[in-house]
């Protein structure tokens, strides 16, 4: 037993000797290349939202998917808005539903002038001053002249059968103009009508006249 002793009497020390040592010429717990897993930065979980196509005219072509860490791109498309047909303005404006455009309004567009219109309207008026609004419309067209002979007033001014003769109305009623004072058959007036002749094929001016409105008290007719 003394051997025994004796044995770890010596043992001992040697074995502290050795462990302290060991740990007193280690690394530092948790220091770079001295893995502890006491140290590692706790793993935090998260819902990452799936991207999606957004905005007004845009669409989703191929989703995004999930590729094990994170979301693919989705691949979007984009339909521009609508535009009205030739011919029709836009009355409403159209609006983005999530799938599609809807709400548009369209109108037609206001009929052009006839081809004598513009030619007339430049035609001299001095003197002359309409009673109301007019625009210059055919006159074997308007329900207020449709019955005038027209072909006779060709005749009388040398004018070609096709001459179209315009005059000014409004709502299919003839617009009469104010002028210089003439006396009628009873008394006097200042009434006026216009008379626009157009070469159809020139769409140029053949004859300008205003007649006056009533019959004079002279020959109760004719022209000024």
């Amino acid at each position: 037993m003394s051997l025994v002793r004796a044995m770890v009497r010596v043992a001992l020390p040697i074995c502290i000797l050795l462990s302290a040592q060991g740990v007193w010429a280690g690394p530092a717990r948790c220091s770079y290349g001295n893995q502890d897993s006491t140290c590692t930065t706790p793993i935090v979980s998260g819902w990452q939202p799936q991207p999606q196509c957004t905005g007004d005219g845009v669409t989703t072509q191929v989703p995004s998917v999930w590729q094990g860490a994170k979301w693919s791109a989705p691949q979007c498309g984009y339909t521009p808005p609508p535009a009205c047909p030739p011919g029709y303005a836009q009355n409403a404006a159209p609006w983005w539903n999530g799938t599609s455009w809807v709400g548009q309004v369209c109108i037609p567009n206001a009929p052009p002038p006839p081809p004598g219109a513009s030619v007339c309207a430049a035609q001299s008026t001095a003197g002359y001053t309409p009673y109301g609004p007019y625009s210059w419309e055919d006159a074997r067209t308007q329900p207020s002249s449709v019955n005038t002979n027209w072909s006779l007033y060709q005749s009388i001014y040398g004018l070609p059968s096709n001459a179209v003769p315009y005059s000014s109305f409004a709502n299919g009623n003839g617009v009469d103009w104010h002028g210089t004072p003439y006396d009628i058959c009873h008394g006097t007036s200042d009434m006026y009508i216009p008379i626009c002749w157009i070469d159809p094929n020139s769409n140029s001016v053949l004859r300008f006249d205003f007649w006056v409105g009533w019959p004079t008290g002279t020959n109760c007719g004719g022209n000024h």
